[in-house]
């Protein structure tokens, strides 16, 4: 039995929407500076950051893991060990979006659902479902709203992660209510320009609040952040004419890909754009320690943009929320090479 209504997820991939039409609150794992360090107790030190930050937070929690990477499905195996009374799934997904690889994913929800629904005691309503899709749609497009007031450089960056991180640690009524109402009350337009120097953000996860302050603190803003936790997270909607299962097959597998998925690459040239289109001075690329995905697909993405004499800046943590000397030393010397 769950011991809350929340349910824990710590991936892009996972689908809210599900969880929601179950009478569940999706609350996004981001970890906790306040957690007490008890990671290394459960697994091995040589894991990314990121995964031992929610074993430090969210130990004893009721989660739902995707395998997005051989990291994730080692943190499932710590839940089915050591706690084991809390409820933990592993959610398969699929690298590819294709008519076979969406009929396999739909089978996947389907298994899990039926799980939930075991545990849960109730079933999955179609029209709640509907109602949680559409609900979702419409966080996602007044978080879109938000996004285009950062990208036009007239809000600054740690004004809109805090808000997309609240937006995923609570209910979506909530979290609609929230950002609504700093649209009503943000002029049009914004409030000016915020800083002279705009940077796009890319790559891992990343604790990014503390990465934003650093860059504003240089008299810069980051105007654009393409990770799970920002802009993949609401970018791409369900289509509500669909049956609905076939619609978040084709949402969540077609979204805007991840450096695990076989696609990511179409990524690039599609940030490129971005840079170009919206006077973006240059690039910060970062990678968790350990992310072999993240860093995978570094070197491609920084000779693509090397190639078009756009600067990039590659940075690793390990998911510190925190900001490193070192670390502040090198944004600051890159934004006054730019």
């Amino acid at each position: 039995m769950f011991k809350t209504n929340q349910i824990g997820y710590t991936c892009v991939y996972a689908p809210r929407e599900i969880f929601h039409a179950l009478g569940l609150t999706p609350v996004r794992a981001f970890g906790s500076a306040e957690a007490p360090d008890v990671a290394t107790s459960y697994v091995h030190p040589n894991l990314c950051g990121y995964v031992k930050n929610i074993v430090n937070a969210c130990q004893g929690q009721d989660m739902v893991f995707v395998d997005s990477c051989t990291q994730m499905k080692r943190i499932q195996d710590v839940w089915d060990y050591f706690f084991q009374g809390s409820f933990s799934y592993l959610l398969n997904l699929p690298r590819i979006s294709t008519p076979e690889s969406q009929a396999f994913w739909i089978e996947s929800l389907q298994e899990m659902i039926a799980t939930l629904e075991g545990v849960l005691g109730r079933k999955l309503e179609p029209e709640r479902l509907r109602e949680a899709i559409r609900a979702y749609n419409a966080l996602g497009r007044e978080l879109g709203k938000l996004e285009a007031l950062l990208l036009a450089n007239q809000i600054p960056a740690s004004q809109y992660l805090a808000l997309v991180y609240q937006a995923q640690r609570q209910d979506v009524g909530t979290g609609l209510e929230q950002v609504q109402a700093f649209l009503a009350k943000t002029p049009p337009g914004g409030n000016g320009e915020v800083a002279p120097i705009r940077l796009l953000v890319s790559g891992s996860i990343i604790a990014g609040l503390e990465l934003a302050r650093t860059i504003e603190a240089n008299e810069a803003n980051a105007v654009y952040f393409d990770t799970c936790c920002t802009s993949r997270a609401y970018q791409d909607l369900v289509d509500e004419e669909l049956e609905p299962f076939e619609a978040l097959a084709r949402k969540y597998l077609g979204q805007v890909p991840c450096p695990r998925m076989k696609s990511s690459f179409e990524r690039f040239e599609r940030l490129r754009e971005i840079v170009e289109a919206n006077q973006i001075q240059g690039v910060v690329y970062h990678t968790l320690k350990f992310c072999d995905s993240a860093i995978y697909e570094s070197h491609p993405f920084k000779e693509l943009l090397e190639e078009r004499e756009i600067p990039v800046l590659r940075i690793e943590s390990e998911y510190d929320f925190k900001m490193p000397g070192q670390m502040s030393t090198r944004i600051q010397a890159f934004l006054e090479m730019l």
